[in-house]
């Protein structure tokens, strides 16, 4: 009975899981864009240097670097976690073939100049590339040229899982991706601090379906509403008369796009 309720709490998690590495970015941008991360590696410099890089890891030479590794670190353990809570053979496959491994750039300076480096996929499974006519029994592939990269796992009873994000190698990704985020380009809009009734404008291309969540800072949902957008501007009014004052995460999805802001309600 434990064991269910942990699954059941991890999955109803993953969500926020998912979104980690955006908000690293988000605060590693706040960070240099207001030249405290500037500030801090000028008094202490060694500050990069200060960890032992793993079997084919290049030590970053700033902090972006090291919020890629962060991230990819984070999401591969996010997705083994993932699997192994299916309990036996059949339950851990059923959610391997739900999983989109992640491929860990060791790196992160060679792939923005389009210069060799390793990548790595969680070990324990060969390896479906889309570039290679046949599977890998290794975790590690050493990438050389310009291209797009992708990779699925396949265990020893055949099951395979789904196809990883592509890792764009001296090329720039298309613009529109599985999930991109809102931005001000969408007229995505909501008051911050909400007074009890929050507003969100925001436009999307055609009719489609709209959820808008509310988590406390524990990642316990406090609200879900759905529904229906229409083609271009739409307004939303939601009530929150019914959670305490406090910090909060909006969660948005549209139909490809998902947006995640902080959200303070401040009720008089």
């Amino acid at each position: 009975a434990y064991l269910q309720e942990y699954v059941a709490r991890y999955d109803e998690l993953l969500a926020l899981f998912n979104q980690i590495p955006s908000i690293l970015t988000a605060n590693y941008k706040q960070l240099e864009a207001t030249g405290a991360l500037a500030r801090e590696q000028a008094r202490w410099p060694q500050i990069l240097n200060e960890y032992s890089p793993e079997d084919k890891q290049t030590q970053p030479s700033d902090y972006k670097a090291h919020v890629r590794h962060l991230s990819d670190w984070i999401m591969s353990r996010t997705a083994w976690c993932y699997m192994e809570l299916g309990g036996d053979d059949r339950g851990k496959a059923a959610r391997m073939k739900q999983t989109k491994p992640v491929i860990r750039v060791m790196d992160p300076d060679a792939l923005a100049n389009a210069n060799p480096f390793y990548v790595k996929v969680m070990d324990g499974f060969s390896y479906i590339w889309n570039d290679s006519p046949t599977a890998n029994t290794t975790g590690q592939k050493r990438i050389t040229a310009t291209g797009k990269y992708w990779v699925k796992l396949k265990d020893s009873a055949g099951n395979i899982s789904l196809a990883s994000d592509t890792l764009y190698v001296g090329m720039e990704p298309p613009i529109e991706t599985a999930l991109n985020p809102l931005s001000t380009n969408d007229f995505f809009f909501c008051n911050n601090p909400v007074d009890g009734t929050l507003h969100i404008c925001y436009s999307v291309d055609r009719v489609s379906p709209v959820k808008i969540q509310i988590f406390n800072l524990n990642g316990l949902k406090q609200m879900e509403v759905s529904t229906q957008a229409q083609a271009g501007y739409n307004r939303q009014e939601i009530s929150l008369n019914g959670l305490i004052n406090g910090a909060y995460l909006l969660r948005v999805f549209t139909e490809k796009k998902l947006m995640v802001k902080k959200l303070i309600i401040d009720k008089l």
